[in-house]
């Protein structure tokens, strides 16, 4: 294995360096490190370095010098220089900052000394706020593997190897492995090429033309081949055909497809279970997701499992048509709305159309307006669709033996995006986008943000459970909680209180706290009482009073459904609705839910227009309720096993995902007979 060694220490060795002992002795540890990380990570990469056999004799001299960044200079013996000073690197990484945001795909040619990657690397470390694991991939090309090797010496590499988001191509053909990389559908292209400052820089504009012209272009000509080909086929089908295959003269099963994201996790395994649902009635199912957390959904690949699958109809979750133009218009669309984000609270210049149906899980967004007062919806009706349970993976166990006596189940956003520096005695440890905003509007300085949250801090912590969704949902509410911070900070800008007390359309730190807070403050009261809570989910260790009850993630599924059977009482402890989908998941578990009352006029969906409160369901009010209805469910175990007995048979047998895919066969099919004859020249001219 070709390894940099001591001048003399190995003569058979390609390399050897001048350094001092304690430089080598980190050298070497930092590239046995990596190496061991390749062999099982990228086992291609390691072979290449272990079986490189460069110049006998070869020589390098390594100067290091400590700083910011390590001011870094390699000789070769016969000539070449590789040198990467600090004020060099700064230089470009300034100017490379320009162009990059968080989520930029960068391919890097000529991995160098190595910092302009990693500082790469760090920047595009967190994408996402919400999307935990979304990944943004990072491409190196490195056709020398000599450098490639030094590289491996001067940087401990083991979170960049362990993120799996690295991808290397390295060695002679590193530009036929990248192209055969770029020949898959799903993998995403770089939008930012960058070079190391001792590469030709011909090399690199020869990569960008071969990229450009090999694959965007061909993938363009393609995608929109596919496209046409598509579209005429739906289109090309005549407006009974349609009917015949929504009706029951059909000669085979429905096709339907389903379209989602590995990277939300309540969404993803909504449409496992929806399409599960779909086949228990007959239809034939497929889904379009990312095979991976570094793939992405392109256009090309969207188009080939169209073509492959030719659905009789789609459905996506939280999103429209126009968000996915990809999608031929003469497709019927479903779009199952489960969440109110920004894509349907905010008017757009997109229609539906003709072939869109639209449903809703909660009533009151109907009722409230929020489809009907849009334009965007174009008159529609927007149908109400409630949530569903998967009976076949939530289910009683009868053998299970319940050692768990109160449950919970939800994550915890951690404290450092939260107000908890108030009760640490600490500063922000960094500052959301809209925070950033508002100080360069108000001219603040940090210590002025931190002055406002210490005002309102103690106001906060008072809330009573579920005050902070009468803020948000309320809007005579709102104003008046902006009023008052108005009053309690001096803060005149309502845009700004706005931003800092609410957020849109990201929530605000003050949010997210009061939201938190909800979870955490019945689930410590309950441990401080001496109630055996366990919670399950993420950050609960780092709960102050909650360290004996965090028992980390729970995993969906099966193991959820174990969980469940092992509790005696299960907690409900929803922001926004009573009626949620863990409250389903529970009780078609033949588990026994204690729900948290939400106030008839600002609960989402209701449990109580379904179920029968106490003898069904049982609700409590604050802290001292719930734990008394705790204390006294523990005690009362007939009782409680009859209610959840009797609420079990009831979801299962008209709550499951083949009810609800059958509800959405039957809005589909009025919507496909009430189409005009002449529907494609009406698709045509929308």
């Amino acid at each position: 294995m070709a390894m940099l060694t001591n001048a003399g220490k190995n003569a058979t060795d390609p390399f050897h360096l001048t350094v001092n002992a304690r430089v080598e002795q980190v050298l070497e540890s930092h590239f046995l490190s990596n190496m061991n990380l390749l062999s099982v990570h990228s086992p291609e990469i390691y072979r290449a370095v272990v079986d490189y056999r460069g110049p006998r004799g070869q020589s390098w001299d390594v100067v290091i010098k400590e700083g910011q960044f390590q001011d870094i200079r390699v000789w070769l013996s016969d000539g070449r220089q590789v040198e990467m000073k600090e004020q060099q690197i700064l230089a470009q990484l300034v100017r490379d900052a320009r162009e990059m945001s968080e989520t930029t795909i960068s391919l890097v040619v000529g991995v160098g000394i190595g910092h302009v990657l990693l500082w790469i690397y760090d920047k595009t470390r967190r994408p996402h706020r919400e999307l935990k694991t979304l990944k943004v991939p990072v491409f190196v090309m490195e056709p020398d593997i000599s450098q490639f090797i030094v590289f491996l010496h001067i940087h401990d590499l083991r979170d960049l190897i362990l993120s799996g988001r690295v991808l290397f191509f390295v060695g002679e053909n590193a530009r036929g492995q990248m192209m055969d990389y770029y020949r898959v559908s799903t993998n995403r292209y770089p939008n930012l090429i960058l070079h190391e400052i001792n590469v030709e820089k011909t090399f690199v504009s020869d990569i960008i033309k071969q990229v450009e012209t090999q694959f965007h272009a061909q993938h363009k000509v393609e995608v929109v081949e596919r496209y046409t080909m598509l579209r005429d086929f739906y289109q090309s089908r005549p407006v009974e055909a349609w009917r015949d295959i929504f009706s029951e003269k059909r000669n085979r099963p429905l096709r339907v497809m389903g379209m989602t994201s590995i990277h939300t996790s309540f969404l993803q395994y909504c449409m496992r279970d929806l399409l599960k649902g779909f086949r228990d009635i007959g239809c034939e199912t497929d889904c379009l997701i990312e095979p991976d957390e570094l793939a992405g959904l392109t256009n090309l690949h969207v188009l080939e499992k169209l073509e492959a699958f030719k659905p009789d109809f789609l459905v996506l979750l939280d999103h429209f048509r126009w968000e996915n133009p990809i999608v031929p218009e003469g497709v019927p669309l479903v779009s199952w709305i489960q969440d109110l984000l920004s894509n349907v609270r905010e008017p757009s210049d997109n229609r539906l159309g003709p072939w869109d149906v639209v449903c809703s899980f909660s009533q009151s967004w109907i009722k409230e307006g929020h489809f009907e007062n849009n334009p965007m919806f174009n008159g529609r009706t927007t149908h109400f669709l409630p949530i569903s349970a998967n009976v076949d993976i939530y289910r009683p166990l009868p053998e299970a033996n319940q050692d768990i006596d109160v449950l919970y189940v939800s994550h915890v956003t951690p404290p450092e995006k939260r107000l908890c520096h108030i009760q640490q005695g600490t500063g922000l440890e960094k500052l959301e986008y809209a925070e950033r905003v508002v100080l360069e509007k108000l001219s603040w300085q940090v210590s002025d943000l931190e002055a406002f949250y210490q005002k309102i801090y103690g106001v906060v912590e008072a809330f009573p459970l579920g005050r902070h969704h009468e803020i948000l949902k309320d809007p005579k509410q709102r104003e008046a909680f902006k009023d008052q911070m108005i009053a309690l900070t001096g803060v005149k800008d309502r845009d700004a209180i706005h931003q800092l007390l609410i957020g849109d359309p990201v929530p605000s730190r003050v949010t997210i706290h009061m939201n938190t807070n909800n979870k955490i403050k019945p689930m410590r009261y309950l441990a401080e009482k001496g109630v055996a809570v366990k919670t399950f989910g993420n950050n609960w260790n780092l709960v102050p009073g909650m360290a004996q009850a965090a028992q980390g993630p729970a995993q969906n599924g099966e193991p959820l459904n174990a969980l469940i059977n092992r509790s005696k009482i299960c907690i409900n402890n929803s922001s926004g609705t009573t009626f949620h989908m863990w409250a389903l998941e529970v009780m078609a578990a033949g588990g026994f839910l204690l729900t948290r009352r939400i106030a008839p006029e600002l609960d989402n969906t209701r449990l109580t227009d379904y179920f029968e409160e106490g003898s069904e369901v049982v609700f409590f009010d604050d802290e001292k309720d719930l734990l008394e209805k705790v204390n006294y469910y523990l005690e009362h175990e007939q009782e409680r096993k009859e209610i959840a007995q009797r609420v079990c048979e009831k979801v299962r047998a008209h709550h499951s995902y083949a009810n609800c895919a059958q509800r959405i066969i039957e809005l589909t099919t009025d919507e496909v007979h009430a189409i005009s004859d002449d529907w494609q020249t009406e698709l045509t001219s929308s």
